[in-house]
């Protein structure tokens, strides 16, 4: 331009350079600097610090007066430095710039996933790519933000196992409903004195009210041998904080389903019984532009023995789940969609010992348990393609992957009853207890589909380690061999919450 050029300290003046040491000129015949001078980098393999010569320059007899307060480039992956030369004059004449190459694992302020991801493509990184690798690389370079390592990562796809985890969970304590808290005539049931209606309390208490129940005494008390069915329905809602240390973006899940069991009281302390039920859950991972679906079969068997006033309730299941995972990549090149599809199973379990003490209509058991699960993920390859439909060259191949979850709980319950004058028998109660997660991380392993060697290994939002957790619930008993249940509970933590109820019928014959 002709004149004098006057930029001030907000302002920005953006050129642009390539990998062959060509770009844009500005020139003036008189300049009063300041502010940014940024180099918009365009798409290319960068090997060698490349150079700029007179990006900015005099054009007339005037001068330079005073300088840039900043150089930047576009993309993160760069420095720029600047060289104010004078040639014959006693002041600046023109600028030269040198843009240099950071490492991709190397620059400054990157998370522990965004570094395993920069490390995994600067080792595989090589000055002759060809192909979709070349393509991969020339606009990596030019990308304007760090966050596309993160996009790039697949760390979102992690949600899927807590997604799976957690269905397998409501699975299991649905079983170990139906186990504590399970019939009329209290032949192994936890929630309520095991006394018939009919049985007036006597003002004994603790282990002296169990010594003085006797089966004989029952009105009323139907013998083993009884079956039970019964169905439920399940849903919950819950979210998962990221991290700032590793990197890992925050998560919501939701899941929903349905569980029809059978069971068999062996004797008055020894019930066992079977179930299946279906889940669907969808997951979001809202920074990562990543959601997904699991469909999930699952299998148990639940089982509660008692000692007196104390008792032992197990369960065991097993799911298969169908997984979909779809994932959305900006910032480099042409946006891409990616859809990744595989299956995944799981064994997990409920173990609680507990110790009830009756006070007339009213007891109180302190319990323990803990809830193992492992989840096995398939090994898959995404299918990524353009927005305008041609095949995409930024999708992953991940790795099978073994997850393991172990939390355990301490805690106590209360519960108590009352009869209507119609007959019917209501049975609330509450159980409040402290969740601690032995084993929270949750990770994937994958590697570029077009870039060979590029392996790496990222964490998702993990599990709360320590949490409270607060359920309440009732059930109805509409006649002798027929009832309605329902509960509902919550856990909640400095980083995770999750809200679950369920609700169903039982009936008896």
């Amino acid at each position: 331009m002709n004149g004098v050029y006057n930029q001030y300290s907000g302002a920005v003046l953006e050129l642009r350079g390539d990998n062959t040491g060509t770009s844009d000129q500005f020139t003036a015949d008189t300049m009063n600097l300041a502010g940014t001078l940024r180099v918009r980098v365009q798409p290319g393999l960068y090997t060698v610090p490349q150079i700029y010569s007179n990006v900015v320059a005099l054009t007339g007899g005037g001068a330079i007066t005073t300088t840039f307060d900043r150089f930047t480039a576009t993309s993160p992956f760069f420095t720029v430095t600047p060289t104010y030369n004078t040639g014959d004059a006693a002041s600046y004449q023109w600028i030269d710039l040198t843009l240099a190459r950071i490492p991709f694992g190397s620059v400054p302020g990157l998370t522990a996933n965004q570094q395993a991801v920069g490390n995994a493509l600067e080792n595989a990184y090589a000055t002759t790519p060809t192909g979709n690798a070349e393509t991969f690389y020339r606009y990596l370079f030019a990308a304007t933000s760090i966050s596309v390592l993160d996009l790039l990562s697949g760390e979102g796809s992690t949600a899927a196992q807590s997604a799976a985890i957690n269905s397998g969970s409501l699975f299991n304590n649905a079983m170990l409903n139906q186990a504590l808290f399970g019939d009329n005539n209290g032949a192994a049931s936890l929630v309520y004195n095991p006394t018939p209606l009919a049985y007036a309390p006597a003002a004994k208490r603790g282990h002296e009210a169990f010594a003085a129940i006797k089966p004989q005494q029952q009105v009323g008390f139907v013998p083993p041998g009884r079956w039970r069915v019964w169905t439920s329905g399940f849903g919950s809602k819950s979210s998962i904080n990221g991290e700032t240390l590793t990197g890992s973006a925050s998560q919501s899940l939701r899941s929903y389903g349905g569980t029809l069991g059978l069971d068999y009281q062996l004797q008055a302390d020894l019930l066992i019984g079977i179930a299946v039920g279906a889940s669907e859950s969808n997951f979001s991972v809202s920074d990562r532009a990543t959601d997904g679906r699991l469909t999930g079969g699952h299998i148990g068997l639940y089982g509660i023995k008692t000692w007196g006033p104390y008792y032992l309730a197990a369960t065991a299941s097993y799911a298969n789940f169908d997984n979909t995972i779809n994932r959305t990549i900006t910032g480099i090149g042409t946006t891409e969609n990616t859809t990744g599809r595989f299956t995944s199973d799981q064994l997990g379990g409920r173990l609680e010992l507990g110790w009830k003490q009756i006070y007339a209509r009213h007891t109180i058991t302190p319990f323990v348990a803990v809830e193992p699960a492992v989840l096995w993920q398939r090994g898959y390859t995404e299918t990524s393609t353009t927005v305008n439909g041609t095949p995409g060259i930024l999708g992953l191949t991940y790795a099978a992957k073994t997850t393991t979850s172990l939390p355990t709980f301490v805690g106590v319950q209360f519960d108590t009853r009352y009869t209507f004058a119609n007959g019917m028998l209501l049975t609330p109660y509450g159980r409040v207890s402290w969740v601690h997660e032995f084993n929270p991380n949750r990770q994937i392993s994958a590697s570029f589909i077009t870039v060979p060697g590029a392996n790496f290994t990222v964490d998702g939002a993990r599990a709360a380690r320590d949490a409270a957790r607060l359920d309440a619930g009732a059930r109805l008993a509409l006649a002798p061999r027929a009832s309605l249940f329902a509960n509902v509970s919550g856990e909640f933590s400095d980083r995770a919450r999750s809200y679950t109820a369920m609700g169903g019928f039982r009936g008896f014959w």
